[in-house]
């Protein structure tokens, strides 16, 4: 069921932060809540990984990848905006 649910709960908290009144967070609305999914999902794949035997943790390891990838080029678009309102995410 975590695995259901966890990514969805993860996006939707970022979508409930970025639609509040602080501007610079409402100017990242479309880019949060892939921030909030592949930081969640990169720490559940890790934490899978902990507790995984090694022969048998390689989707798990292809998974956490993946989602580390997902995080990082979220960071990277939110860093990269030119918008003055996205500055303090930098």
């Amino acid at each position: 069921m975590a695995a259901v649910f966890g990514g969805p709960l993860a996006t939707y908290t970022g979508v409930l932060l970025a639609n509040i009144a602080v501007p610079s967070w409402h100017e990242l609305h479309t880019k949060l809540p892939f921030v909030f999914d592949g930081s969640a999902m990169a720490a559940g794949g890790g934490i899978c990984l902990a507790f995984t035997p090694a022969g048998e943790s390689e989707p798990v390891r292809m998974r956490a990848i993946i989602r580390t990838g997902i995080e990082l080029a979220a960071l990277r678009t939110v860093e990269d905006s030119a918008s003055i309102l996205a500055e303090p995410s930098h």
